[in-house]
């Protein structure tokens, strides 16, 4: 399987925090899993890229344009693309790419993952007529047997942590369990991307930094309890250290 996973463009609305970017390591945590399964998988960050922000209405448009998404999935021909969708105010630029992909070729698989689907997974589906599979949860271990069902090794309906369609209904699979132990993870995929995109300062604002700096994540989770945050339906509320 060939596999593309894309980091959308993103919306900064009125009202928003200045913009702002960062390295996207879930896919990168993703890409890594898959290559330590012997699949081949590259990473377009259609956000970092270098292109202007573009003024559309009131919003400002950061990353690639939609044009330029699809000329890099028919460049790089994939058999699978998984989209990431960091926030429910983001989700229609992960439709949109998913749209993409299957203008380009129907028979790609499209995935989506991250809070937003993980909530409302069937709601999302039948939203997103051109999405085949939504990830509910960590999607470490379960993009793997995603691949494998592709491959026809296994029925989706065996794939934990997940929804898809079957005969036009959406089907709801039992949620997959939280990773016990983060260390059985590979360290990120840094090699797949362009590292030097996240690391000047000049690229894009990093708020209070005005050096070269890098995010990284240590555990997972949050120990608080806002009333406006999905964690509390995401299952892990209290970080693993």
């Amino acid at each position: 399987m060939n596999i593309l996973l894309v980091n959308p463009p993103q919306s900064f609305y009125p009202g928003s925090d200045l913009v702002s970017g960062n390295i996207p390591l879930g896919i990168m945590y993703l890409a890594a899993v898959l290559e330590k399964n012997d699949q081949k998988v590259e990473i377009l960050d259609a956000f970092m890229a270098n292109v202007e922000p573009r003024a559309i209405g009131d919003t400002i448009e950061i990353g690639m344009s939609y044009e330029q998404i699809k000329n890099e999935i028919q460049k790089r021909k994939p058999d699978i693309v998984g989209i990431a969708n960091p926030f429910s105010s983001q989700v229609e630029h992960a439709k949109k790419v998913a749209g993409i992909a299957k203008e380009v070729n129907r028979e790609i698989l499209t995935i989506v993952g991250g809070p937003h689907v993980t909530v409302v997974p069937r709601e999302f589906l039948n939203e997103a007529k051109n999405v085949d599979v939504a990830v509910m949860g960590e999607g470490e271990y379960t993009l793997p047997e995603i691949v494998r069902a592709r491959e026809g090794s296994k029925p989706l309906m065996a794939v934990a942590g997940i929804a898809y369609r079957q005969n036009g209904d959406v089907k709801l699979n039992p949620p997959r369990p939280l990773i016990k132990n983060l260390d059985e993870l590979p360290y990120p995929a840094y090699h797949l991307v362009d590292m030097e995109q996240y690391l000047n300062p000049a690229k894009i604002e990093y708020r209070s930094f005005k050096s070269r700096a890098l995010a990284m994540i240590t555990s997972r989770g949050c120990p608080q309890k806002c009333c406006f945050c999905s964690v509390h339906r995401l299952g892990r509320i209290h970080p693993i250290t």
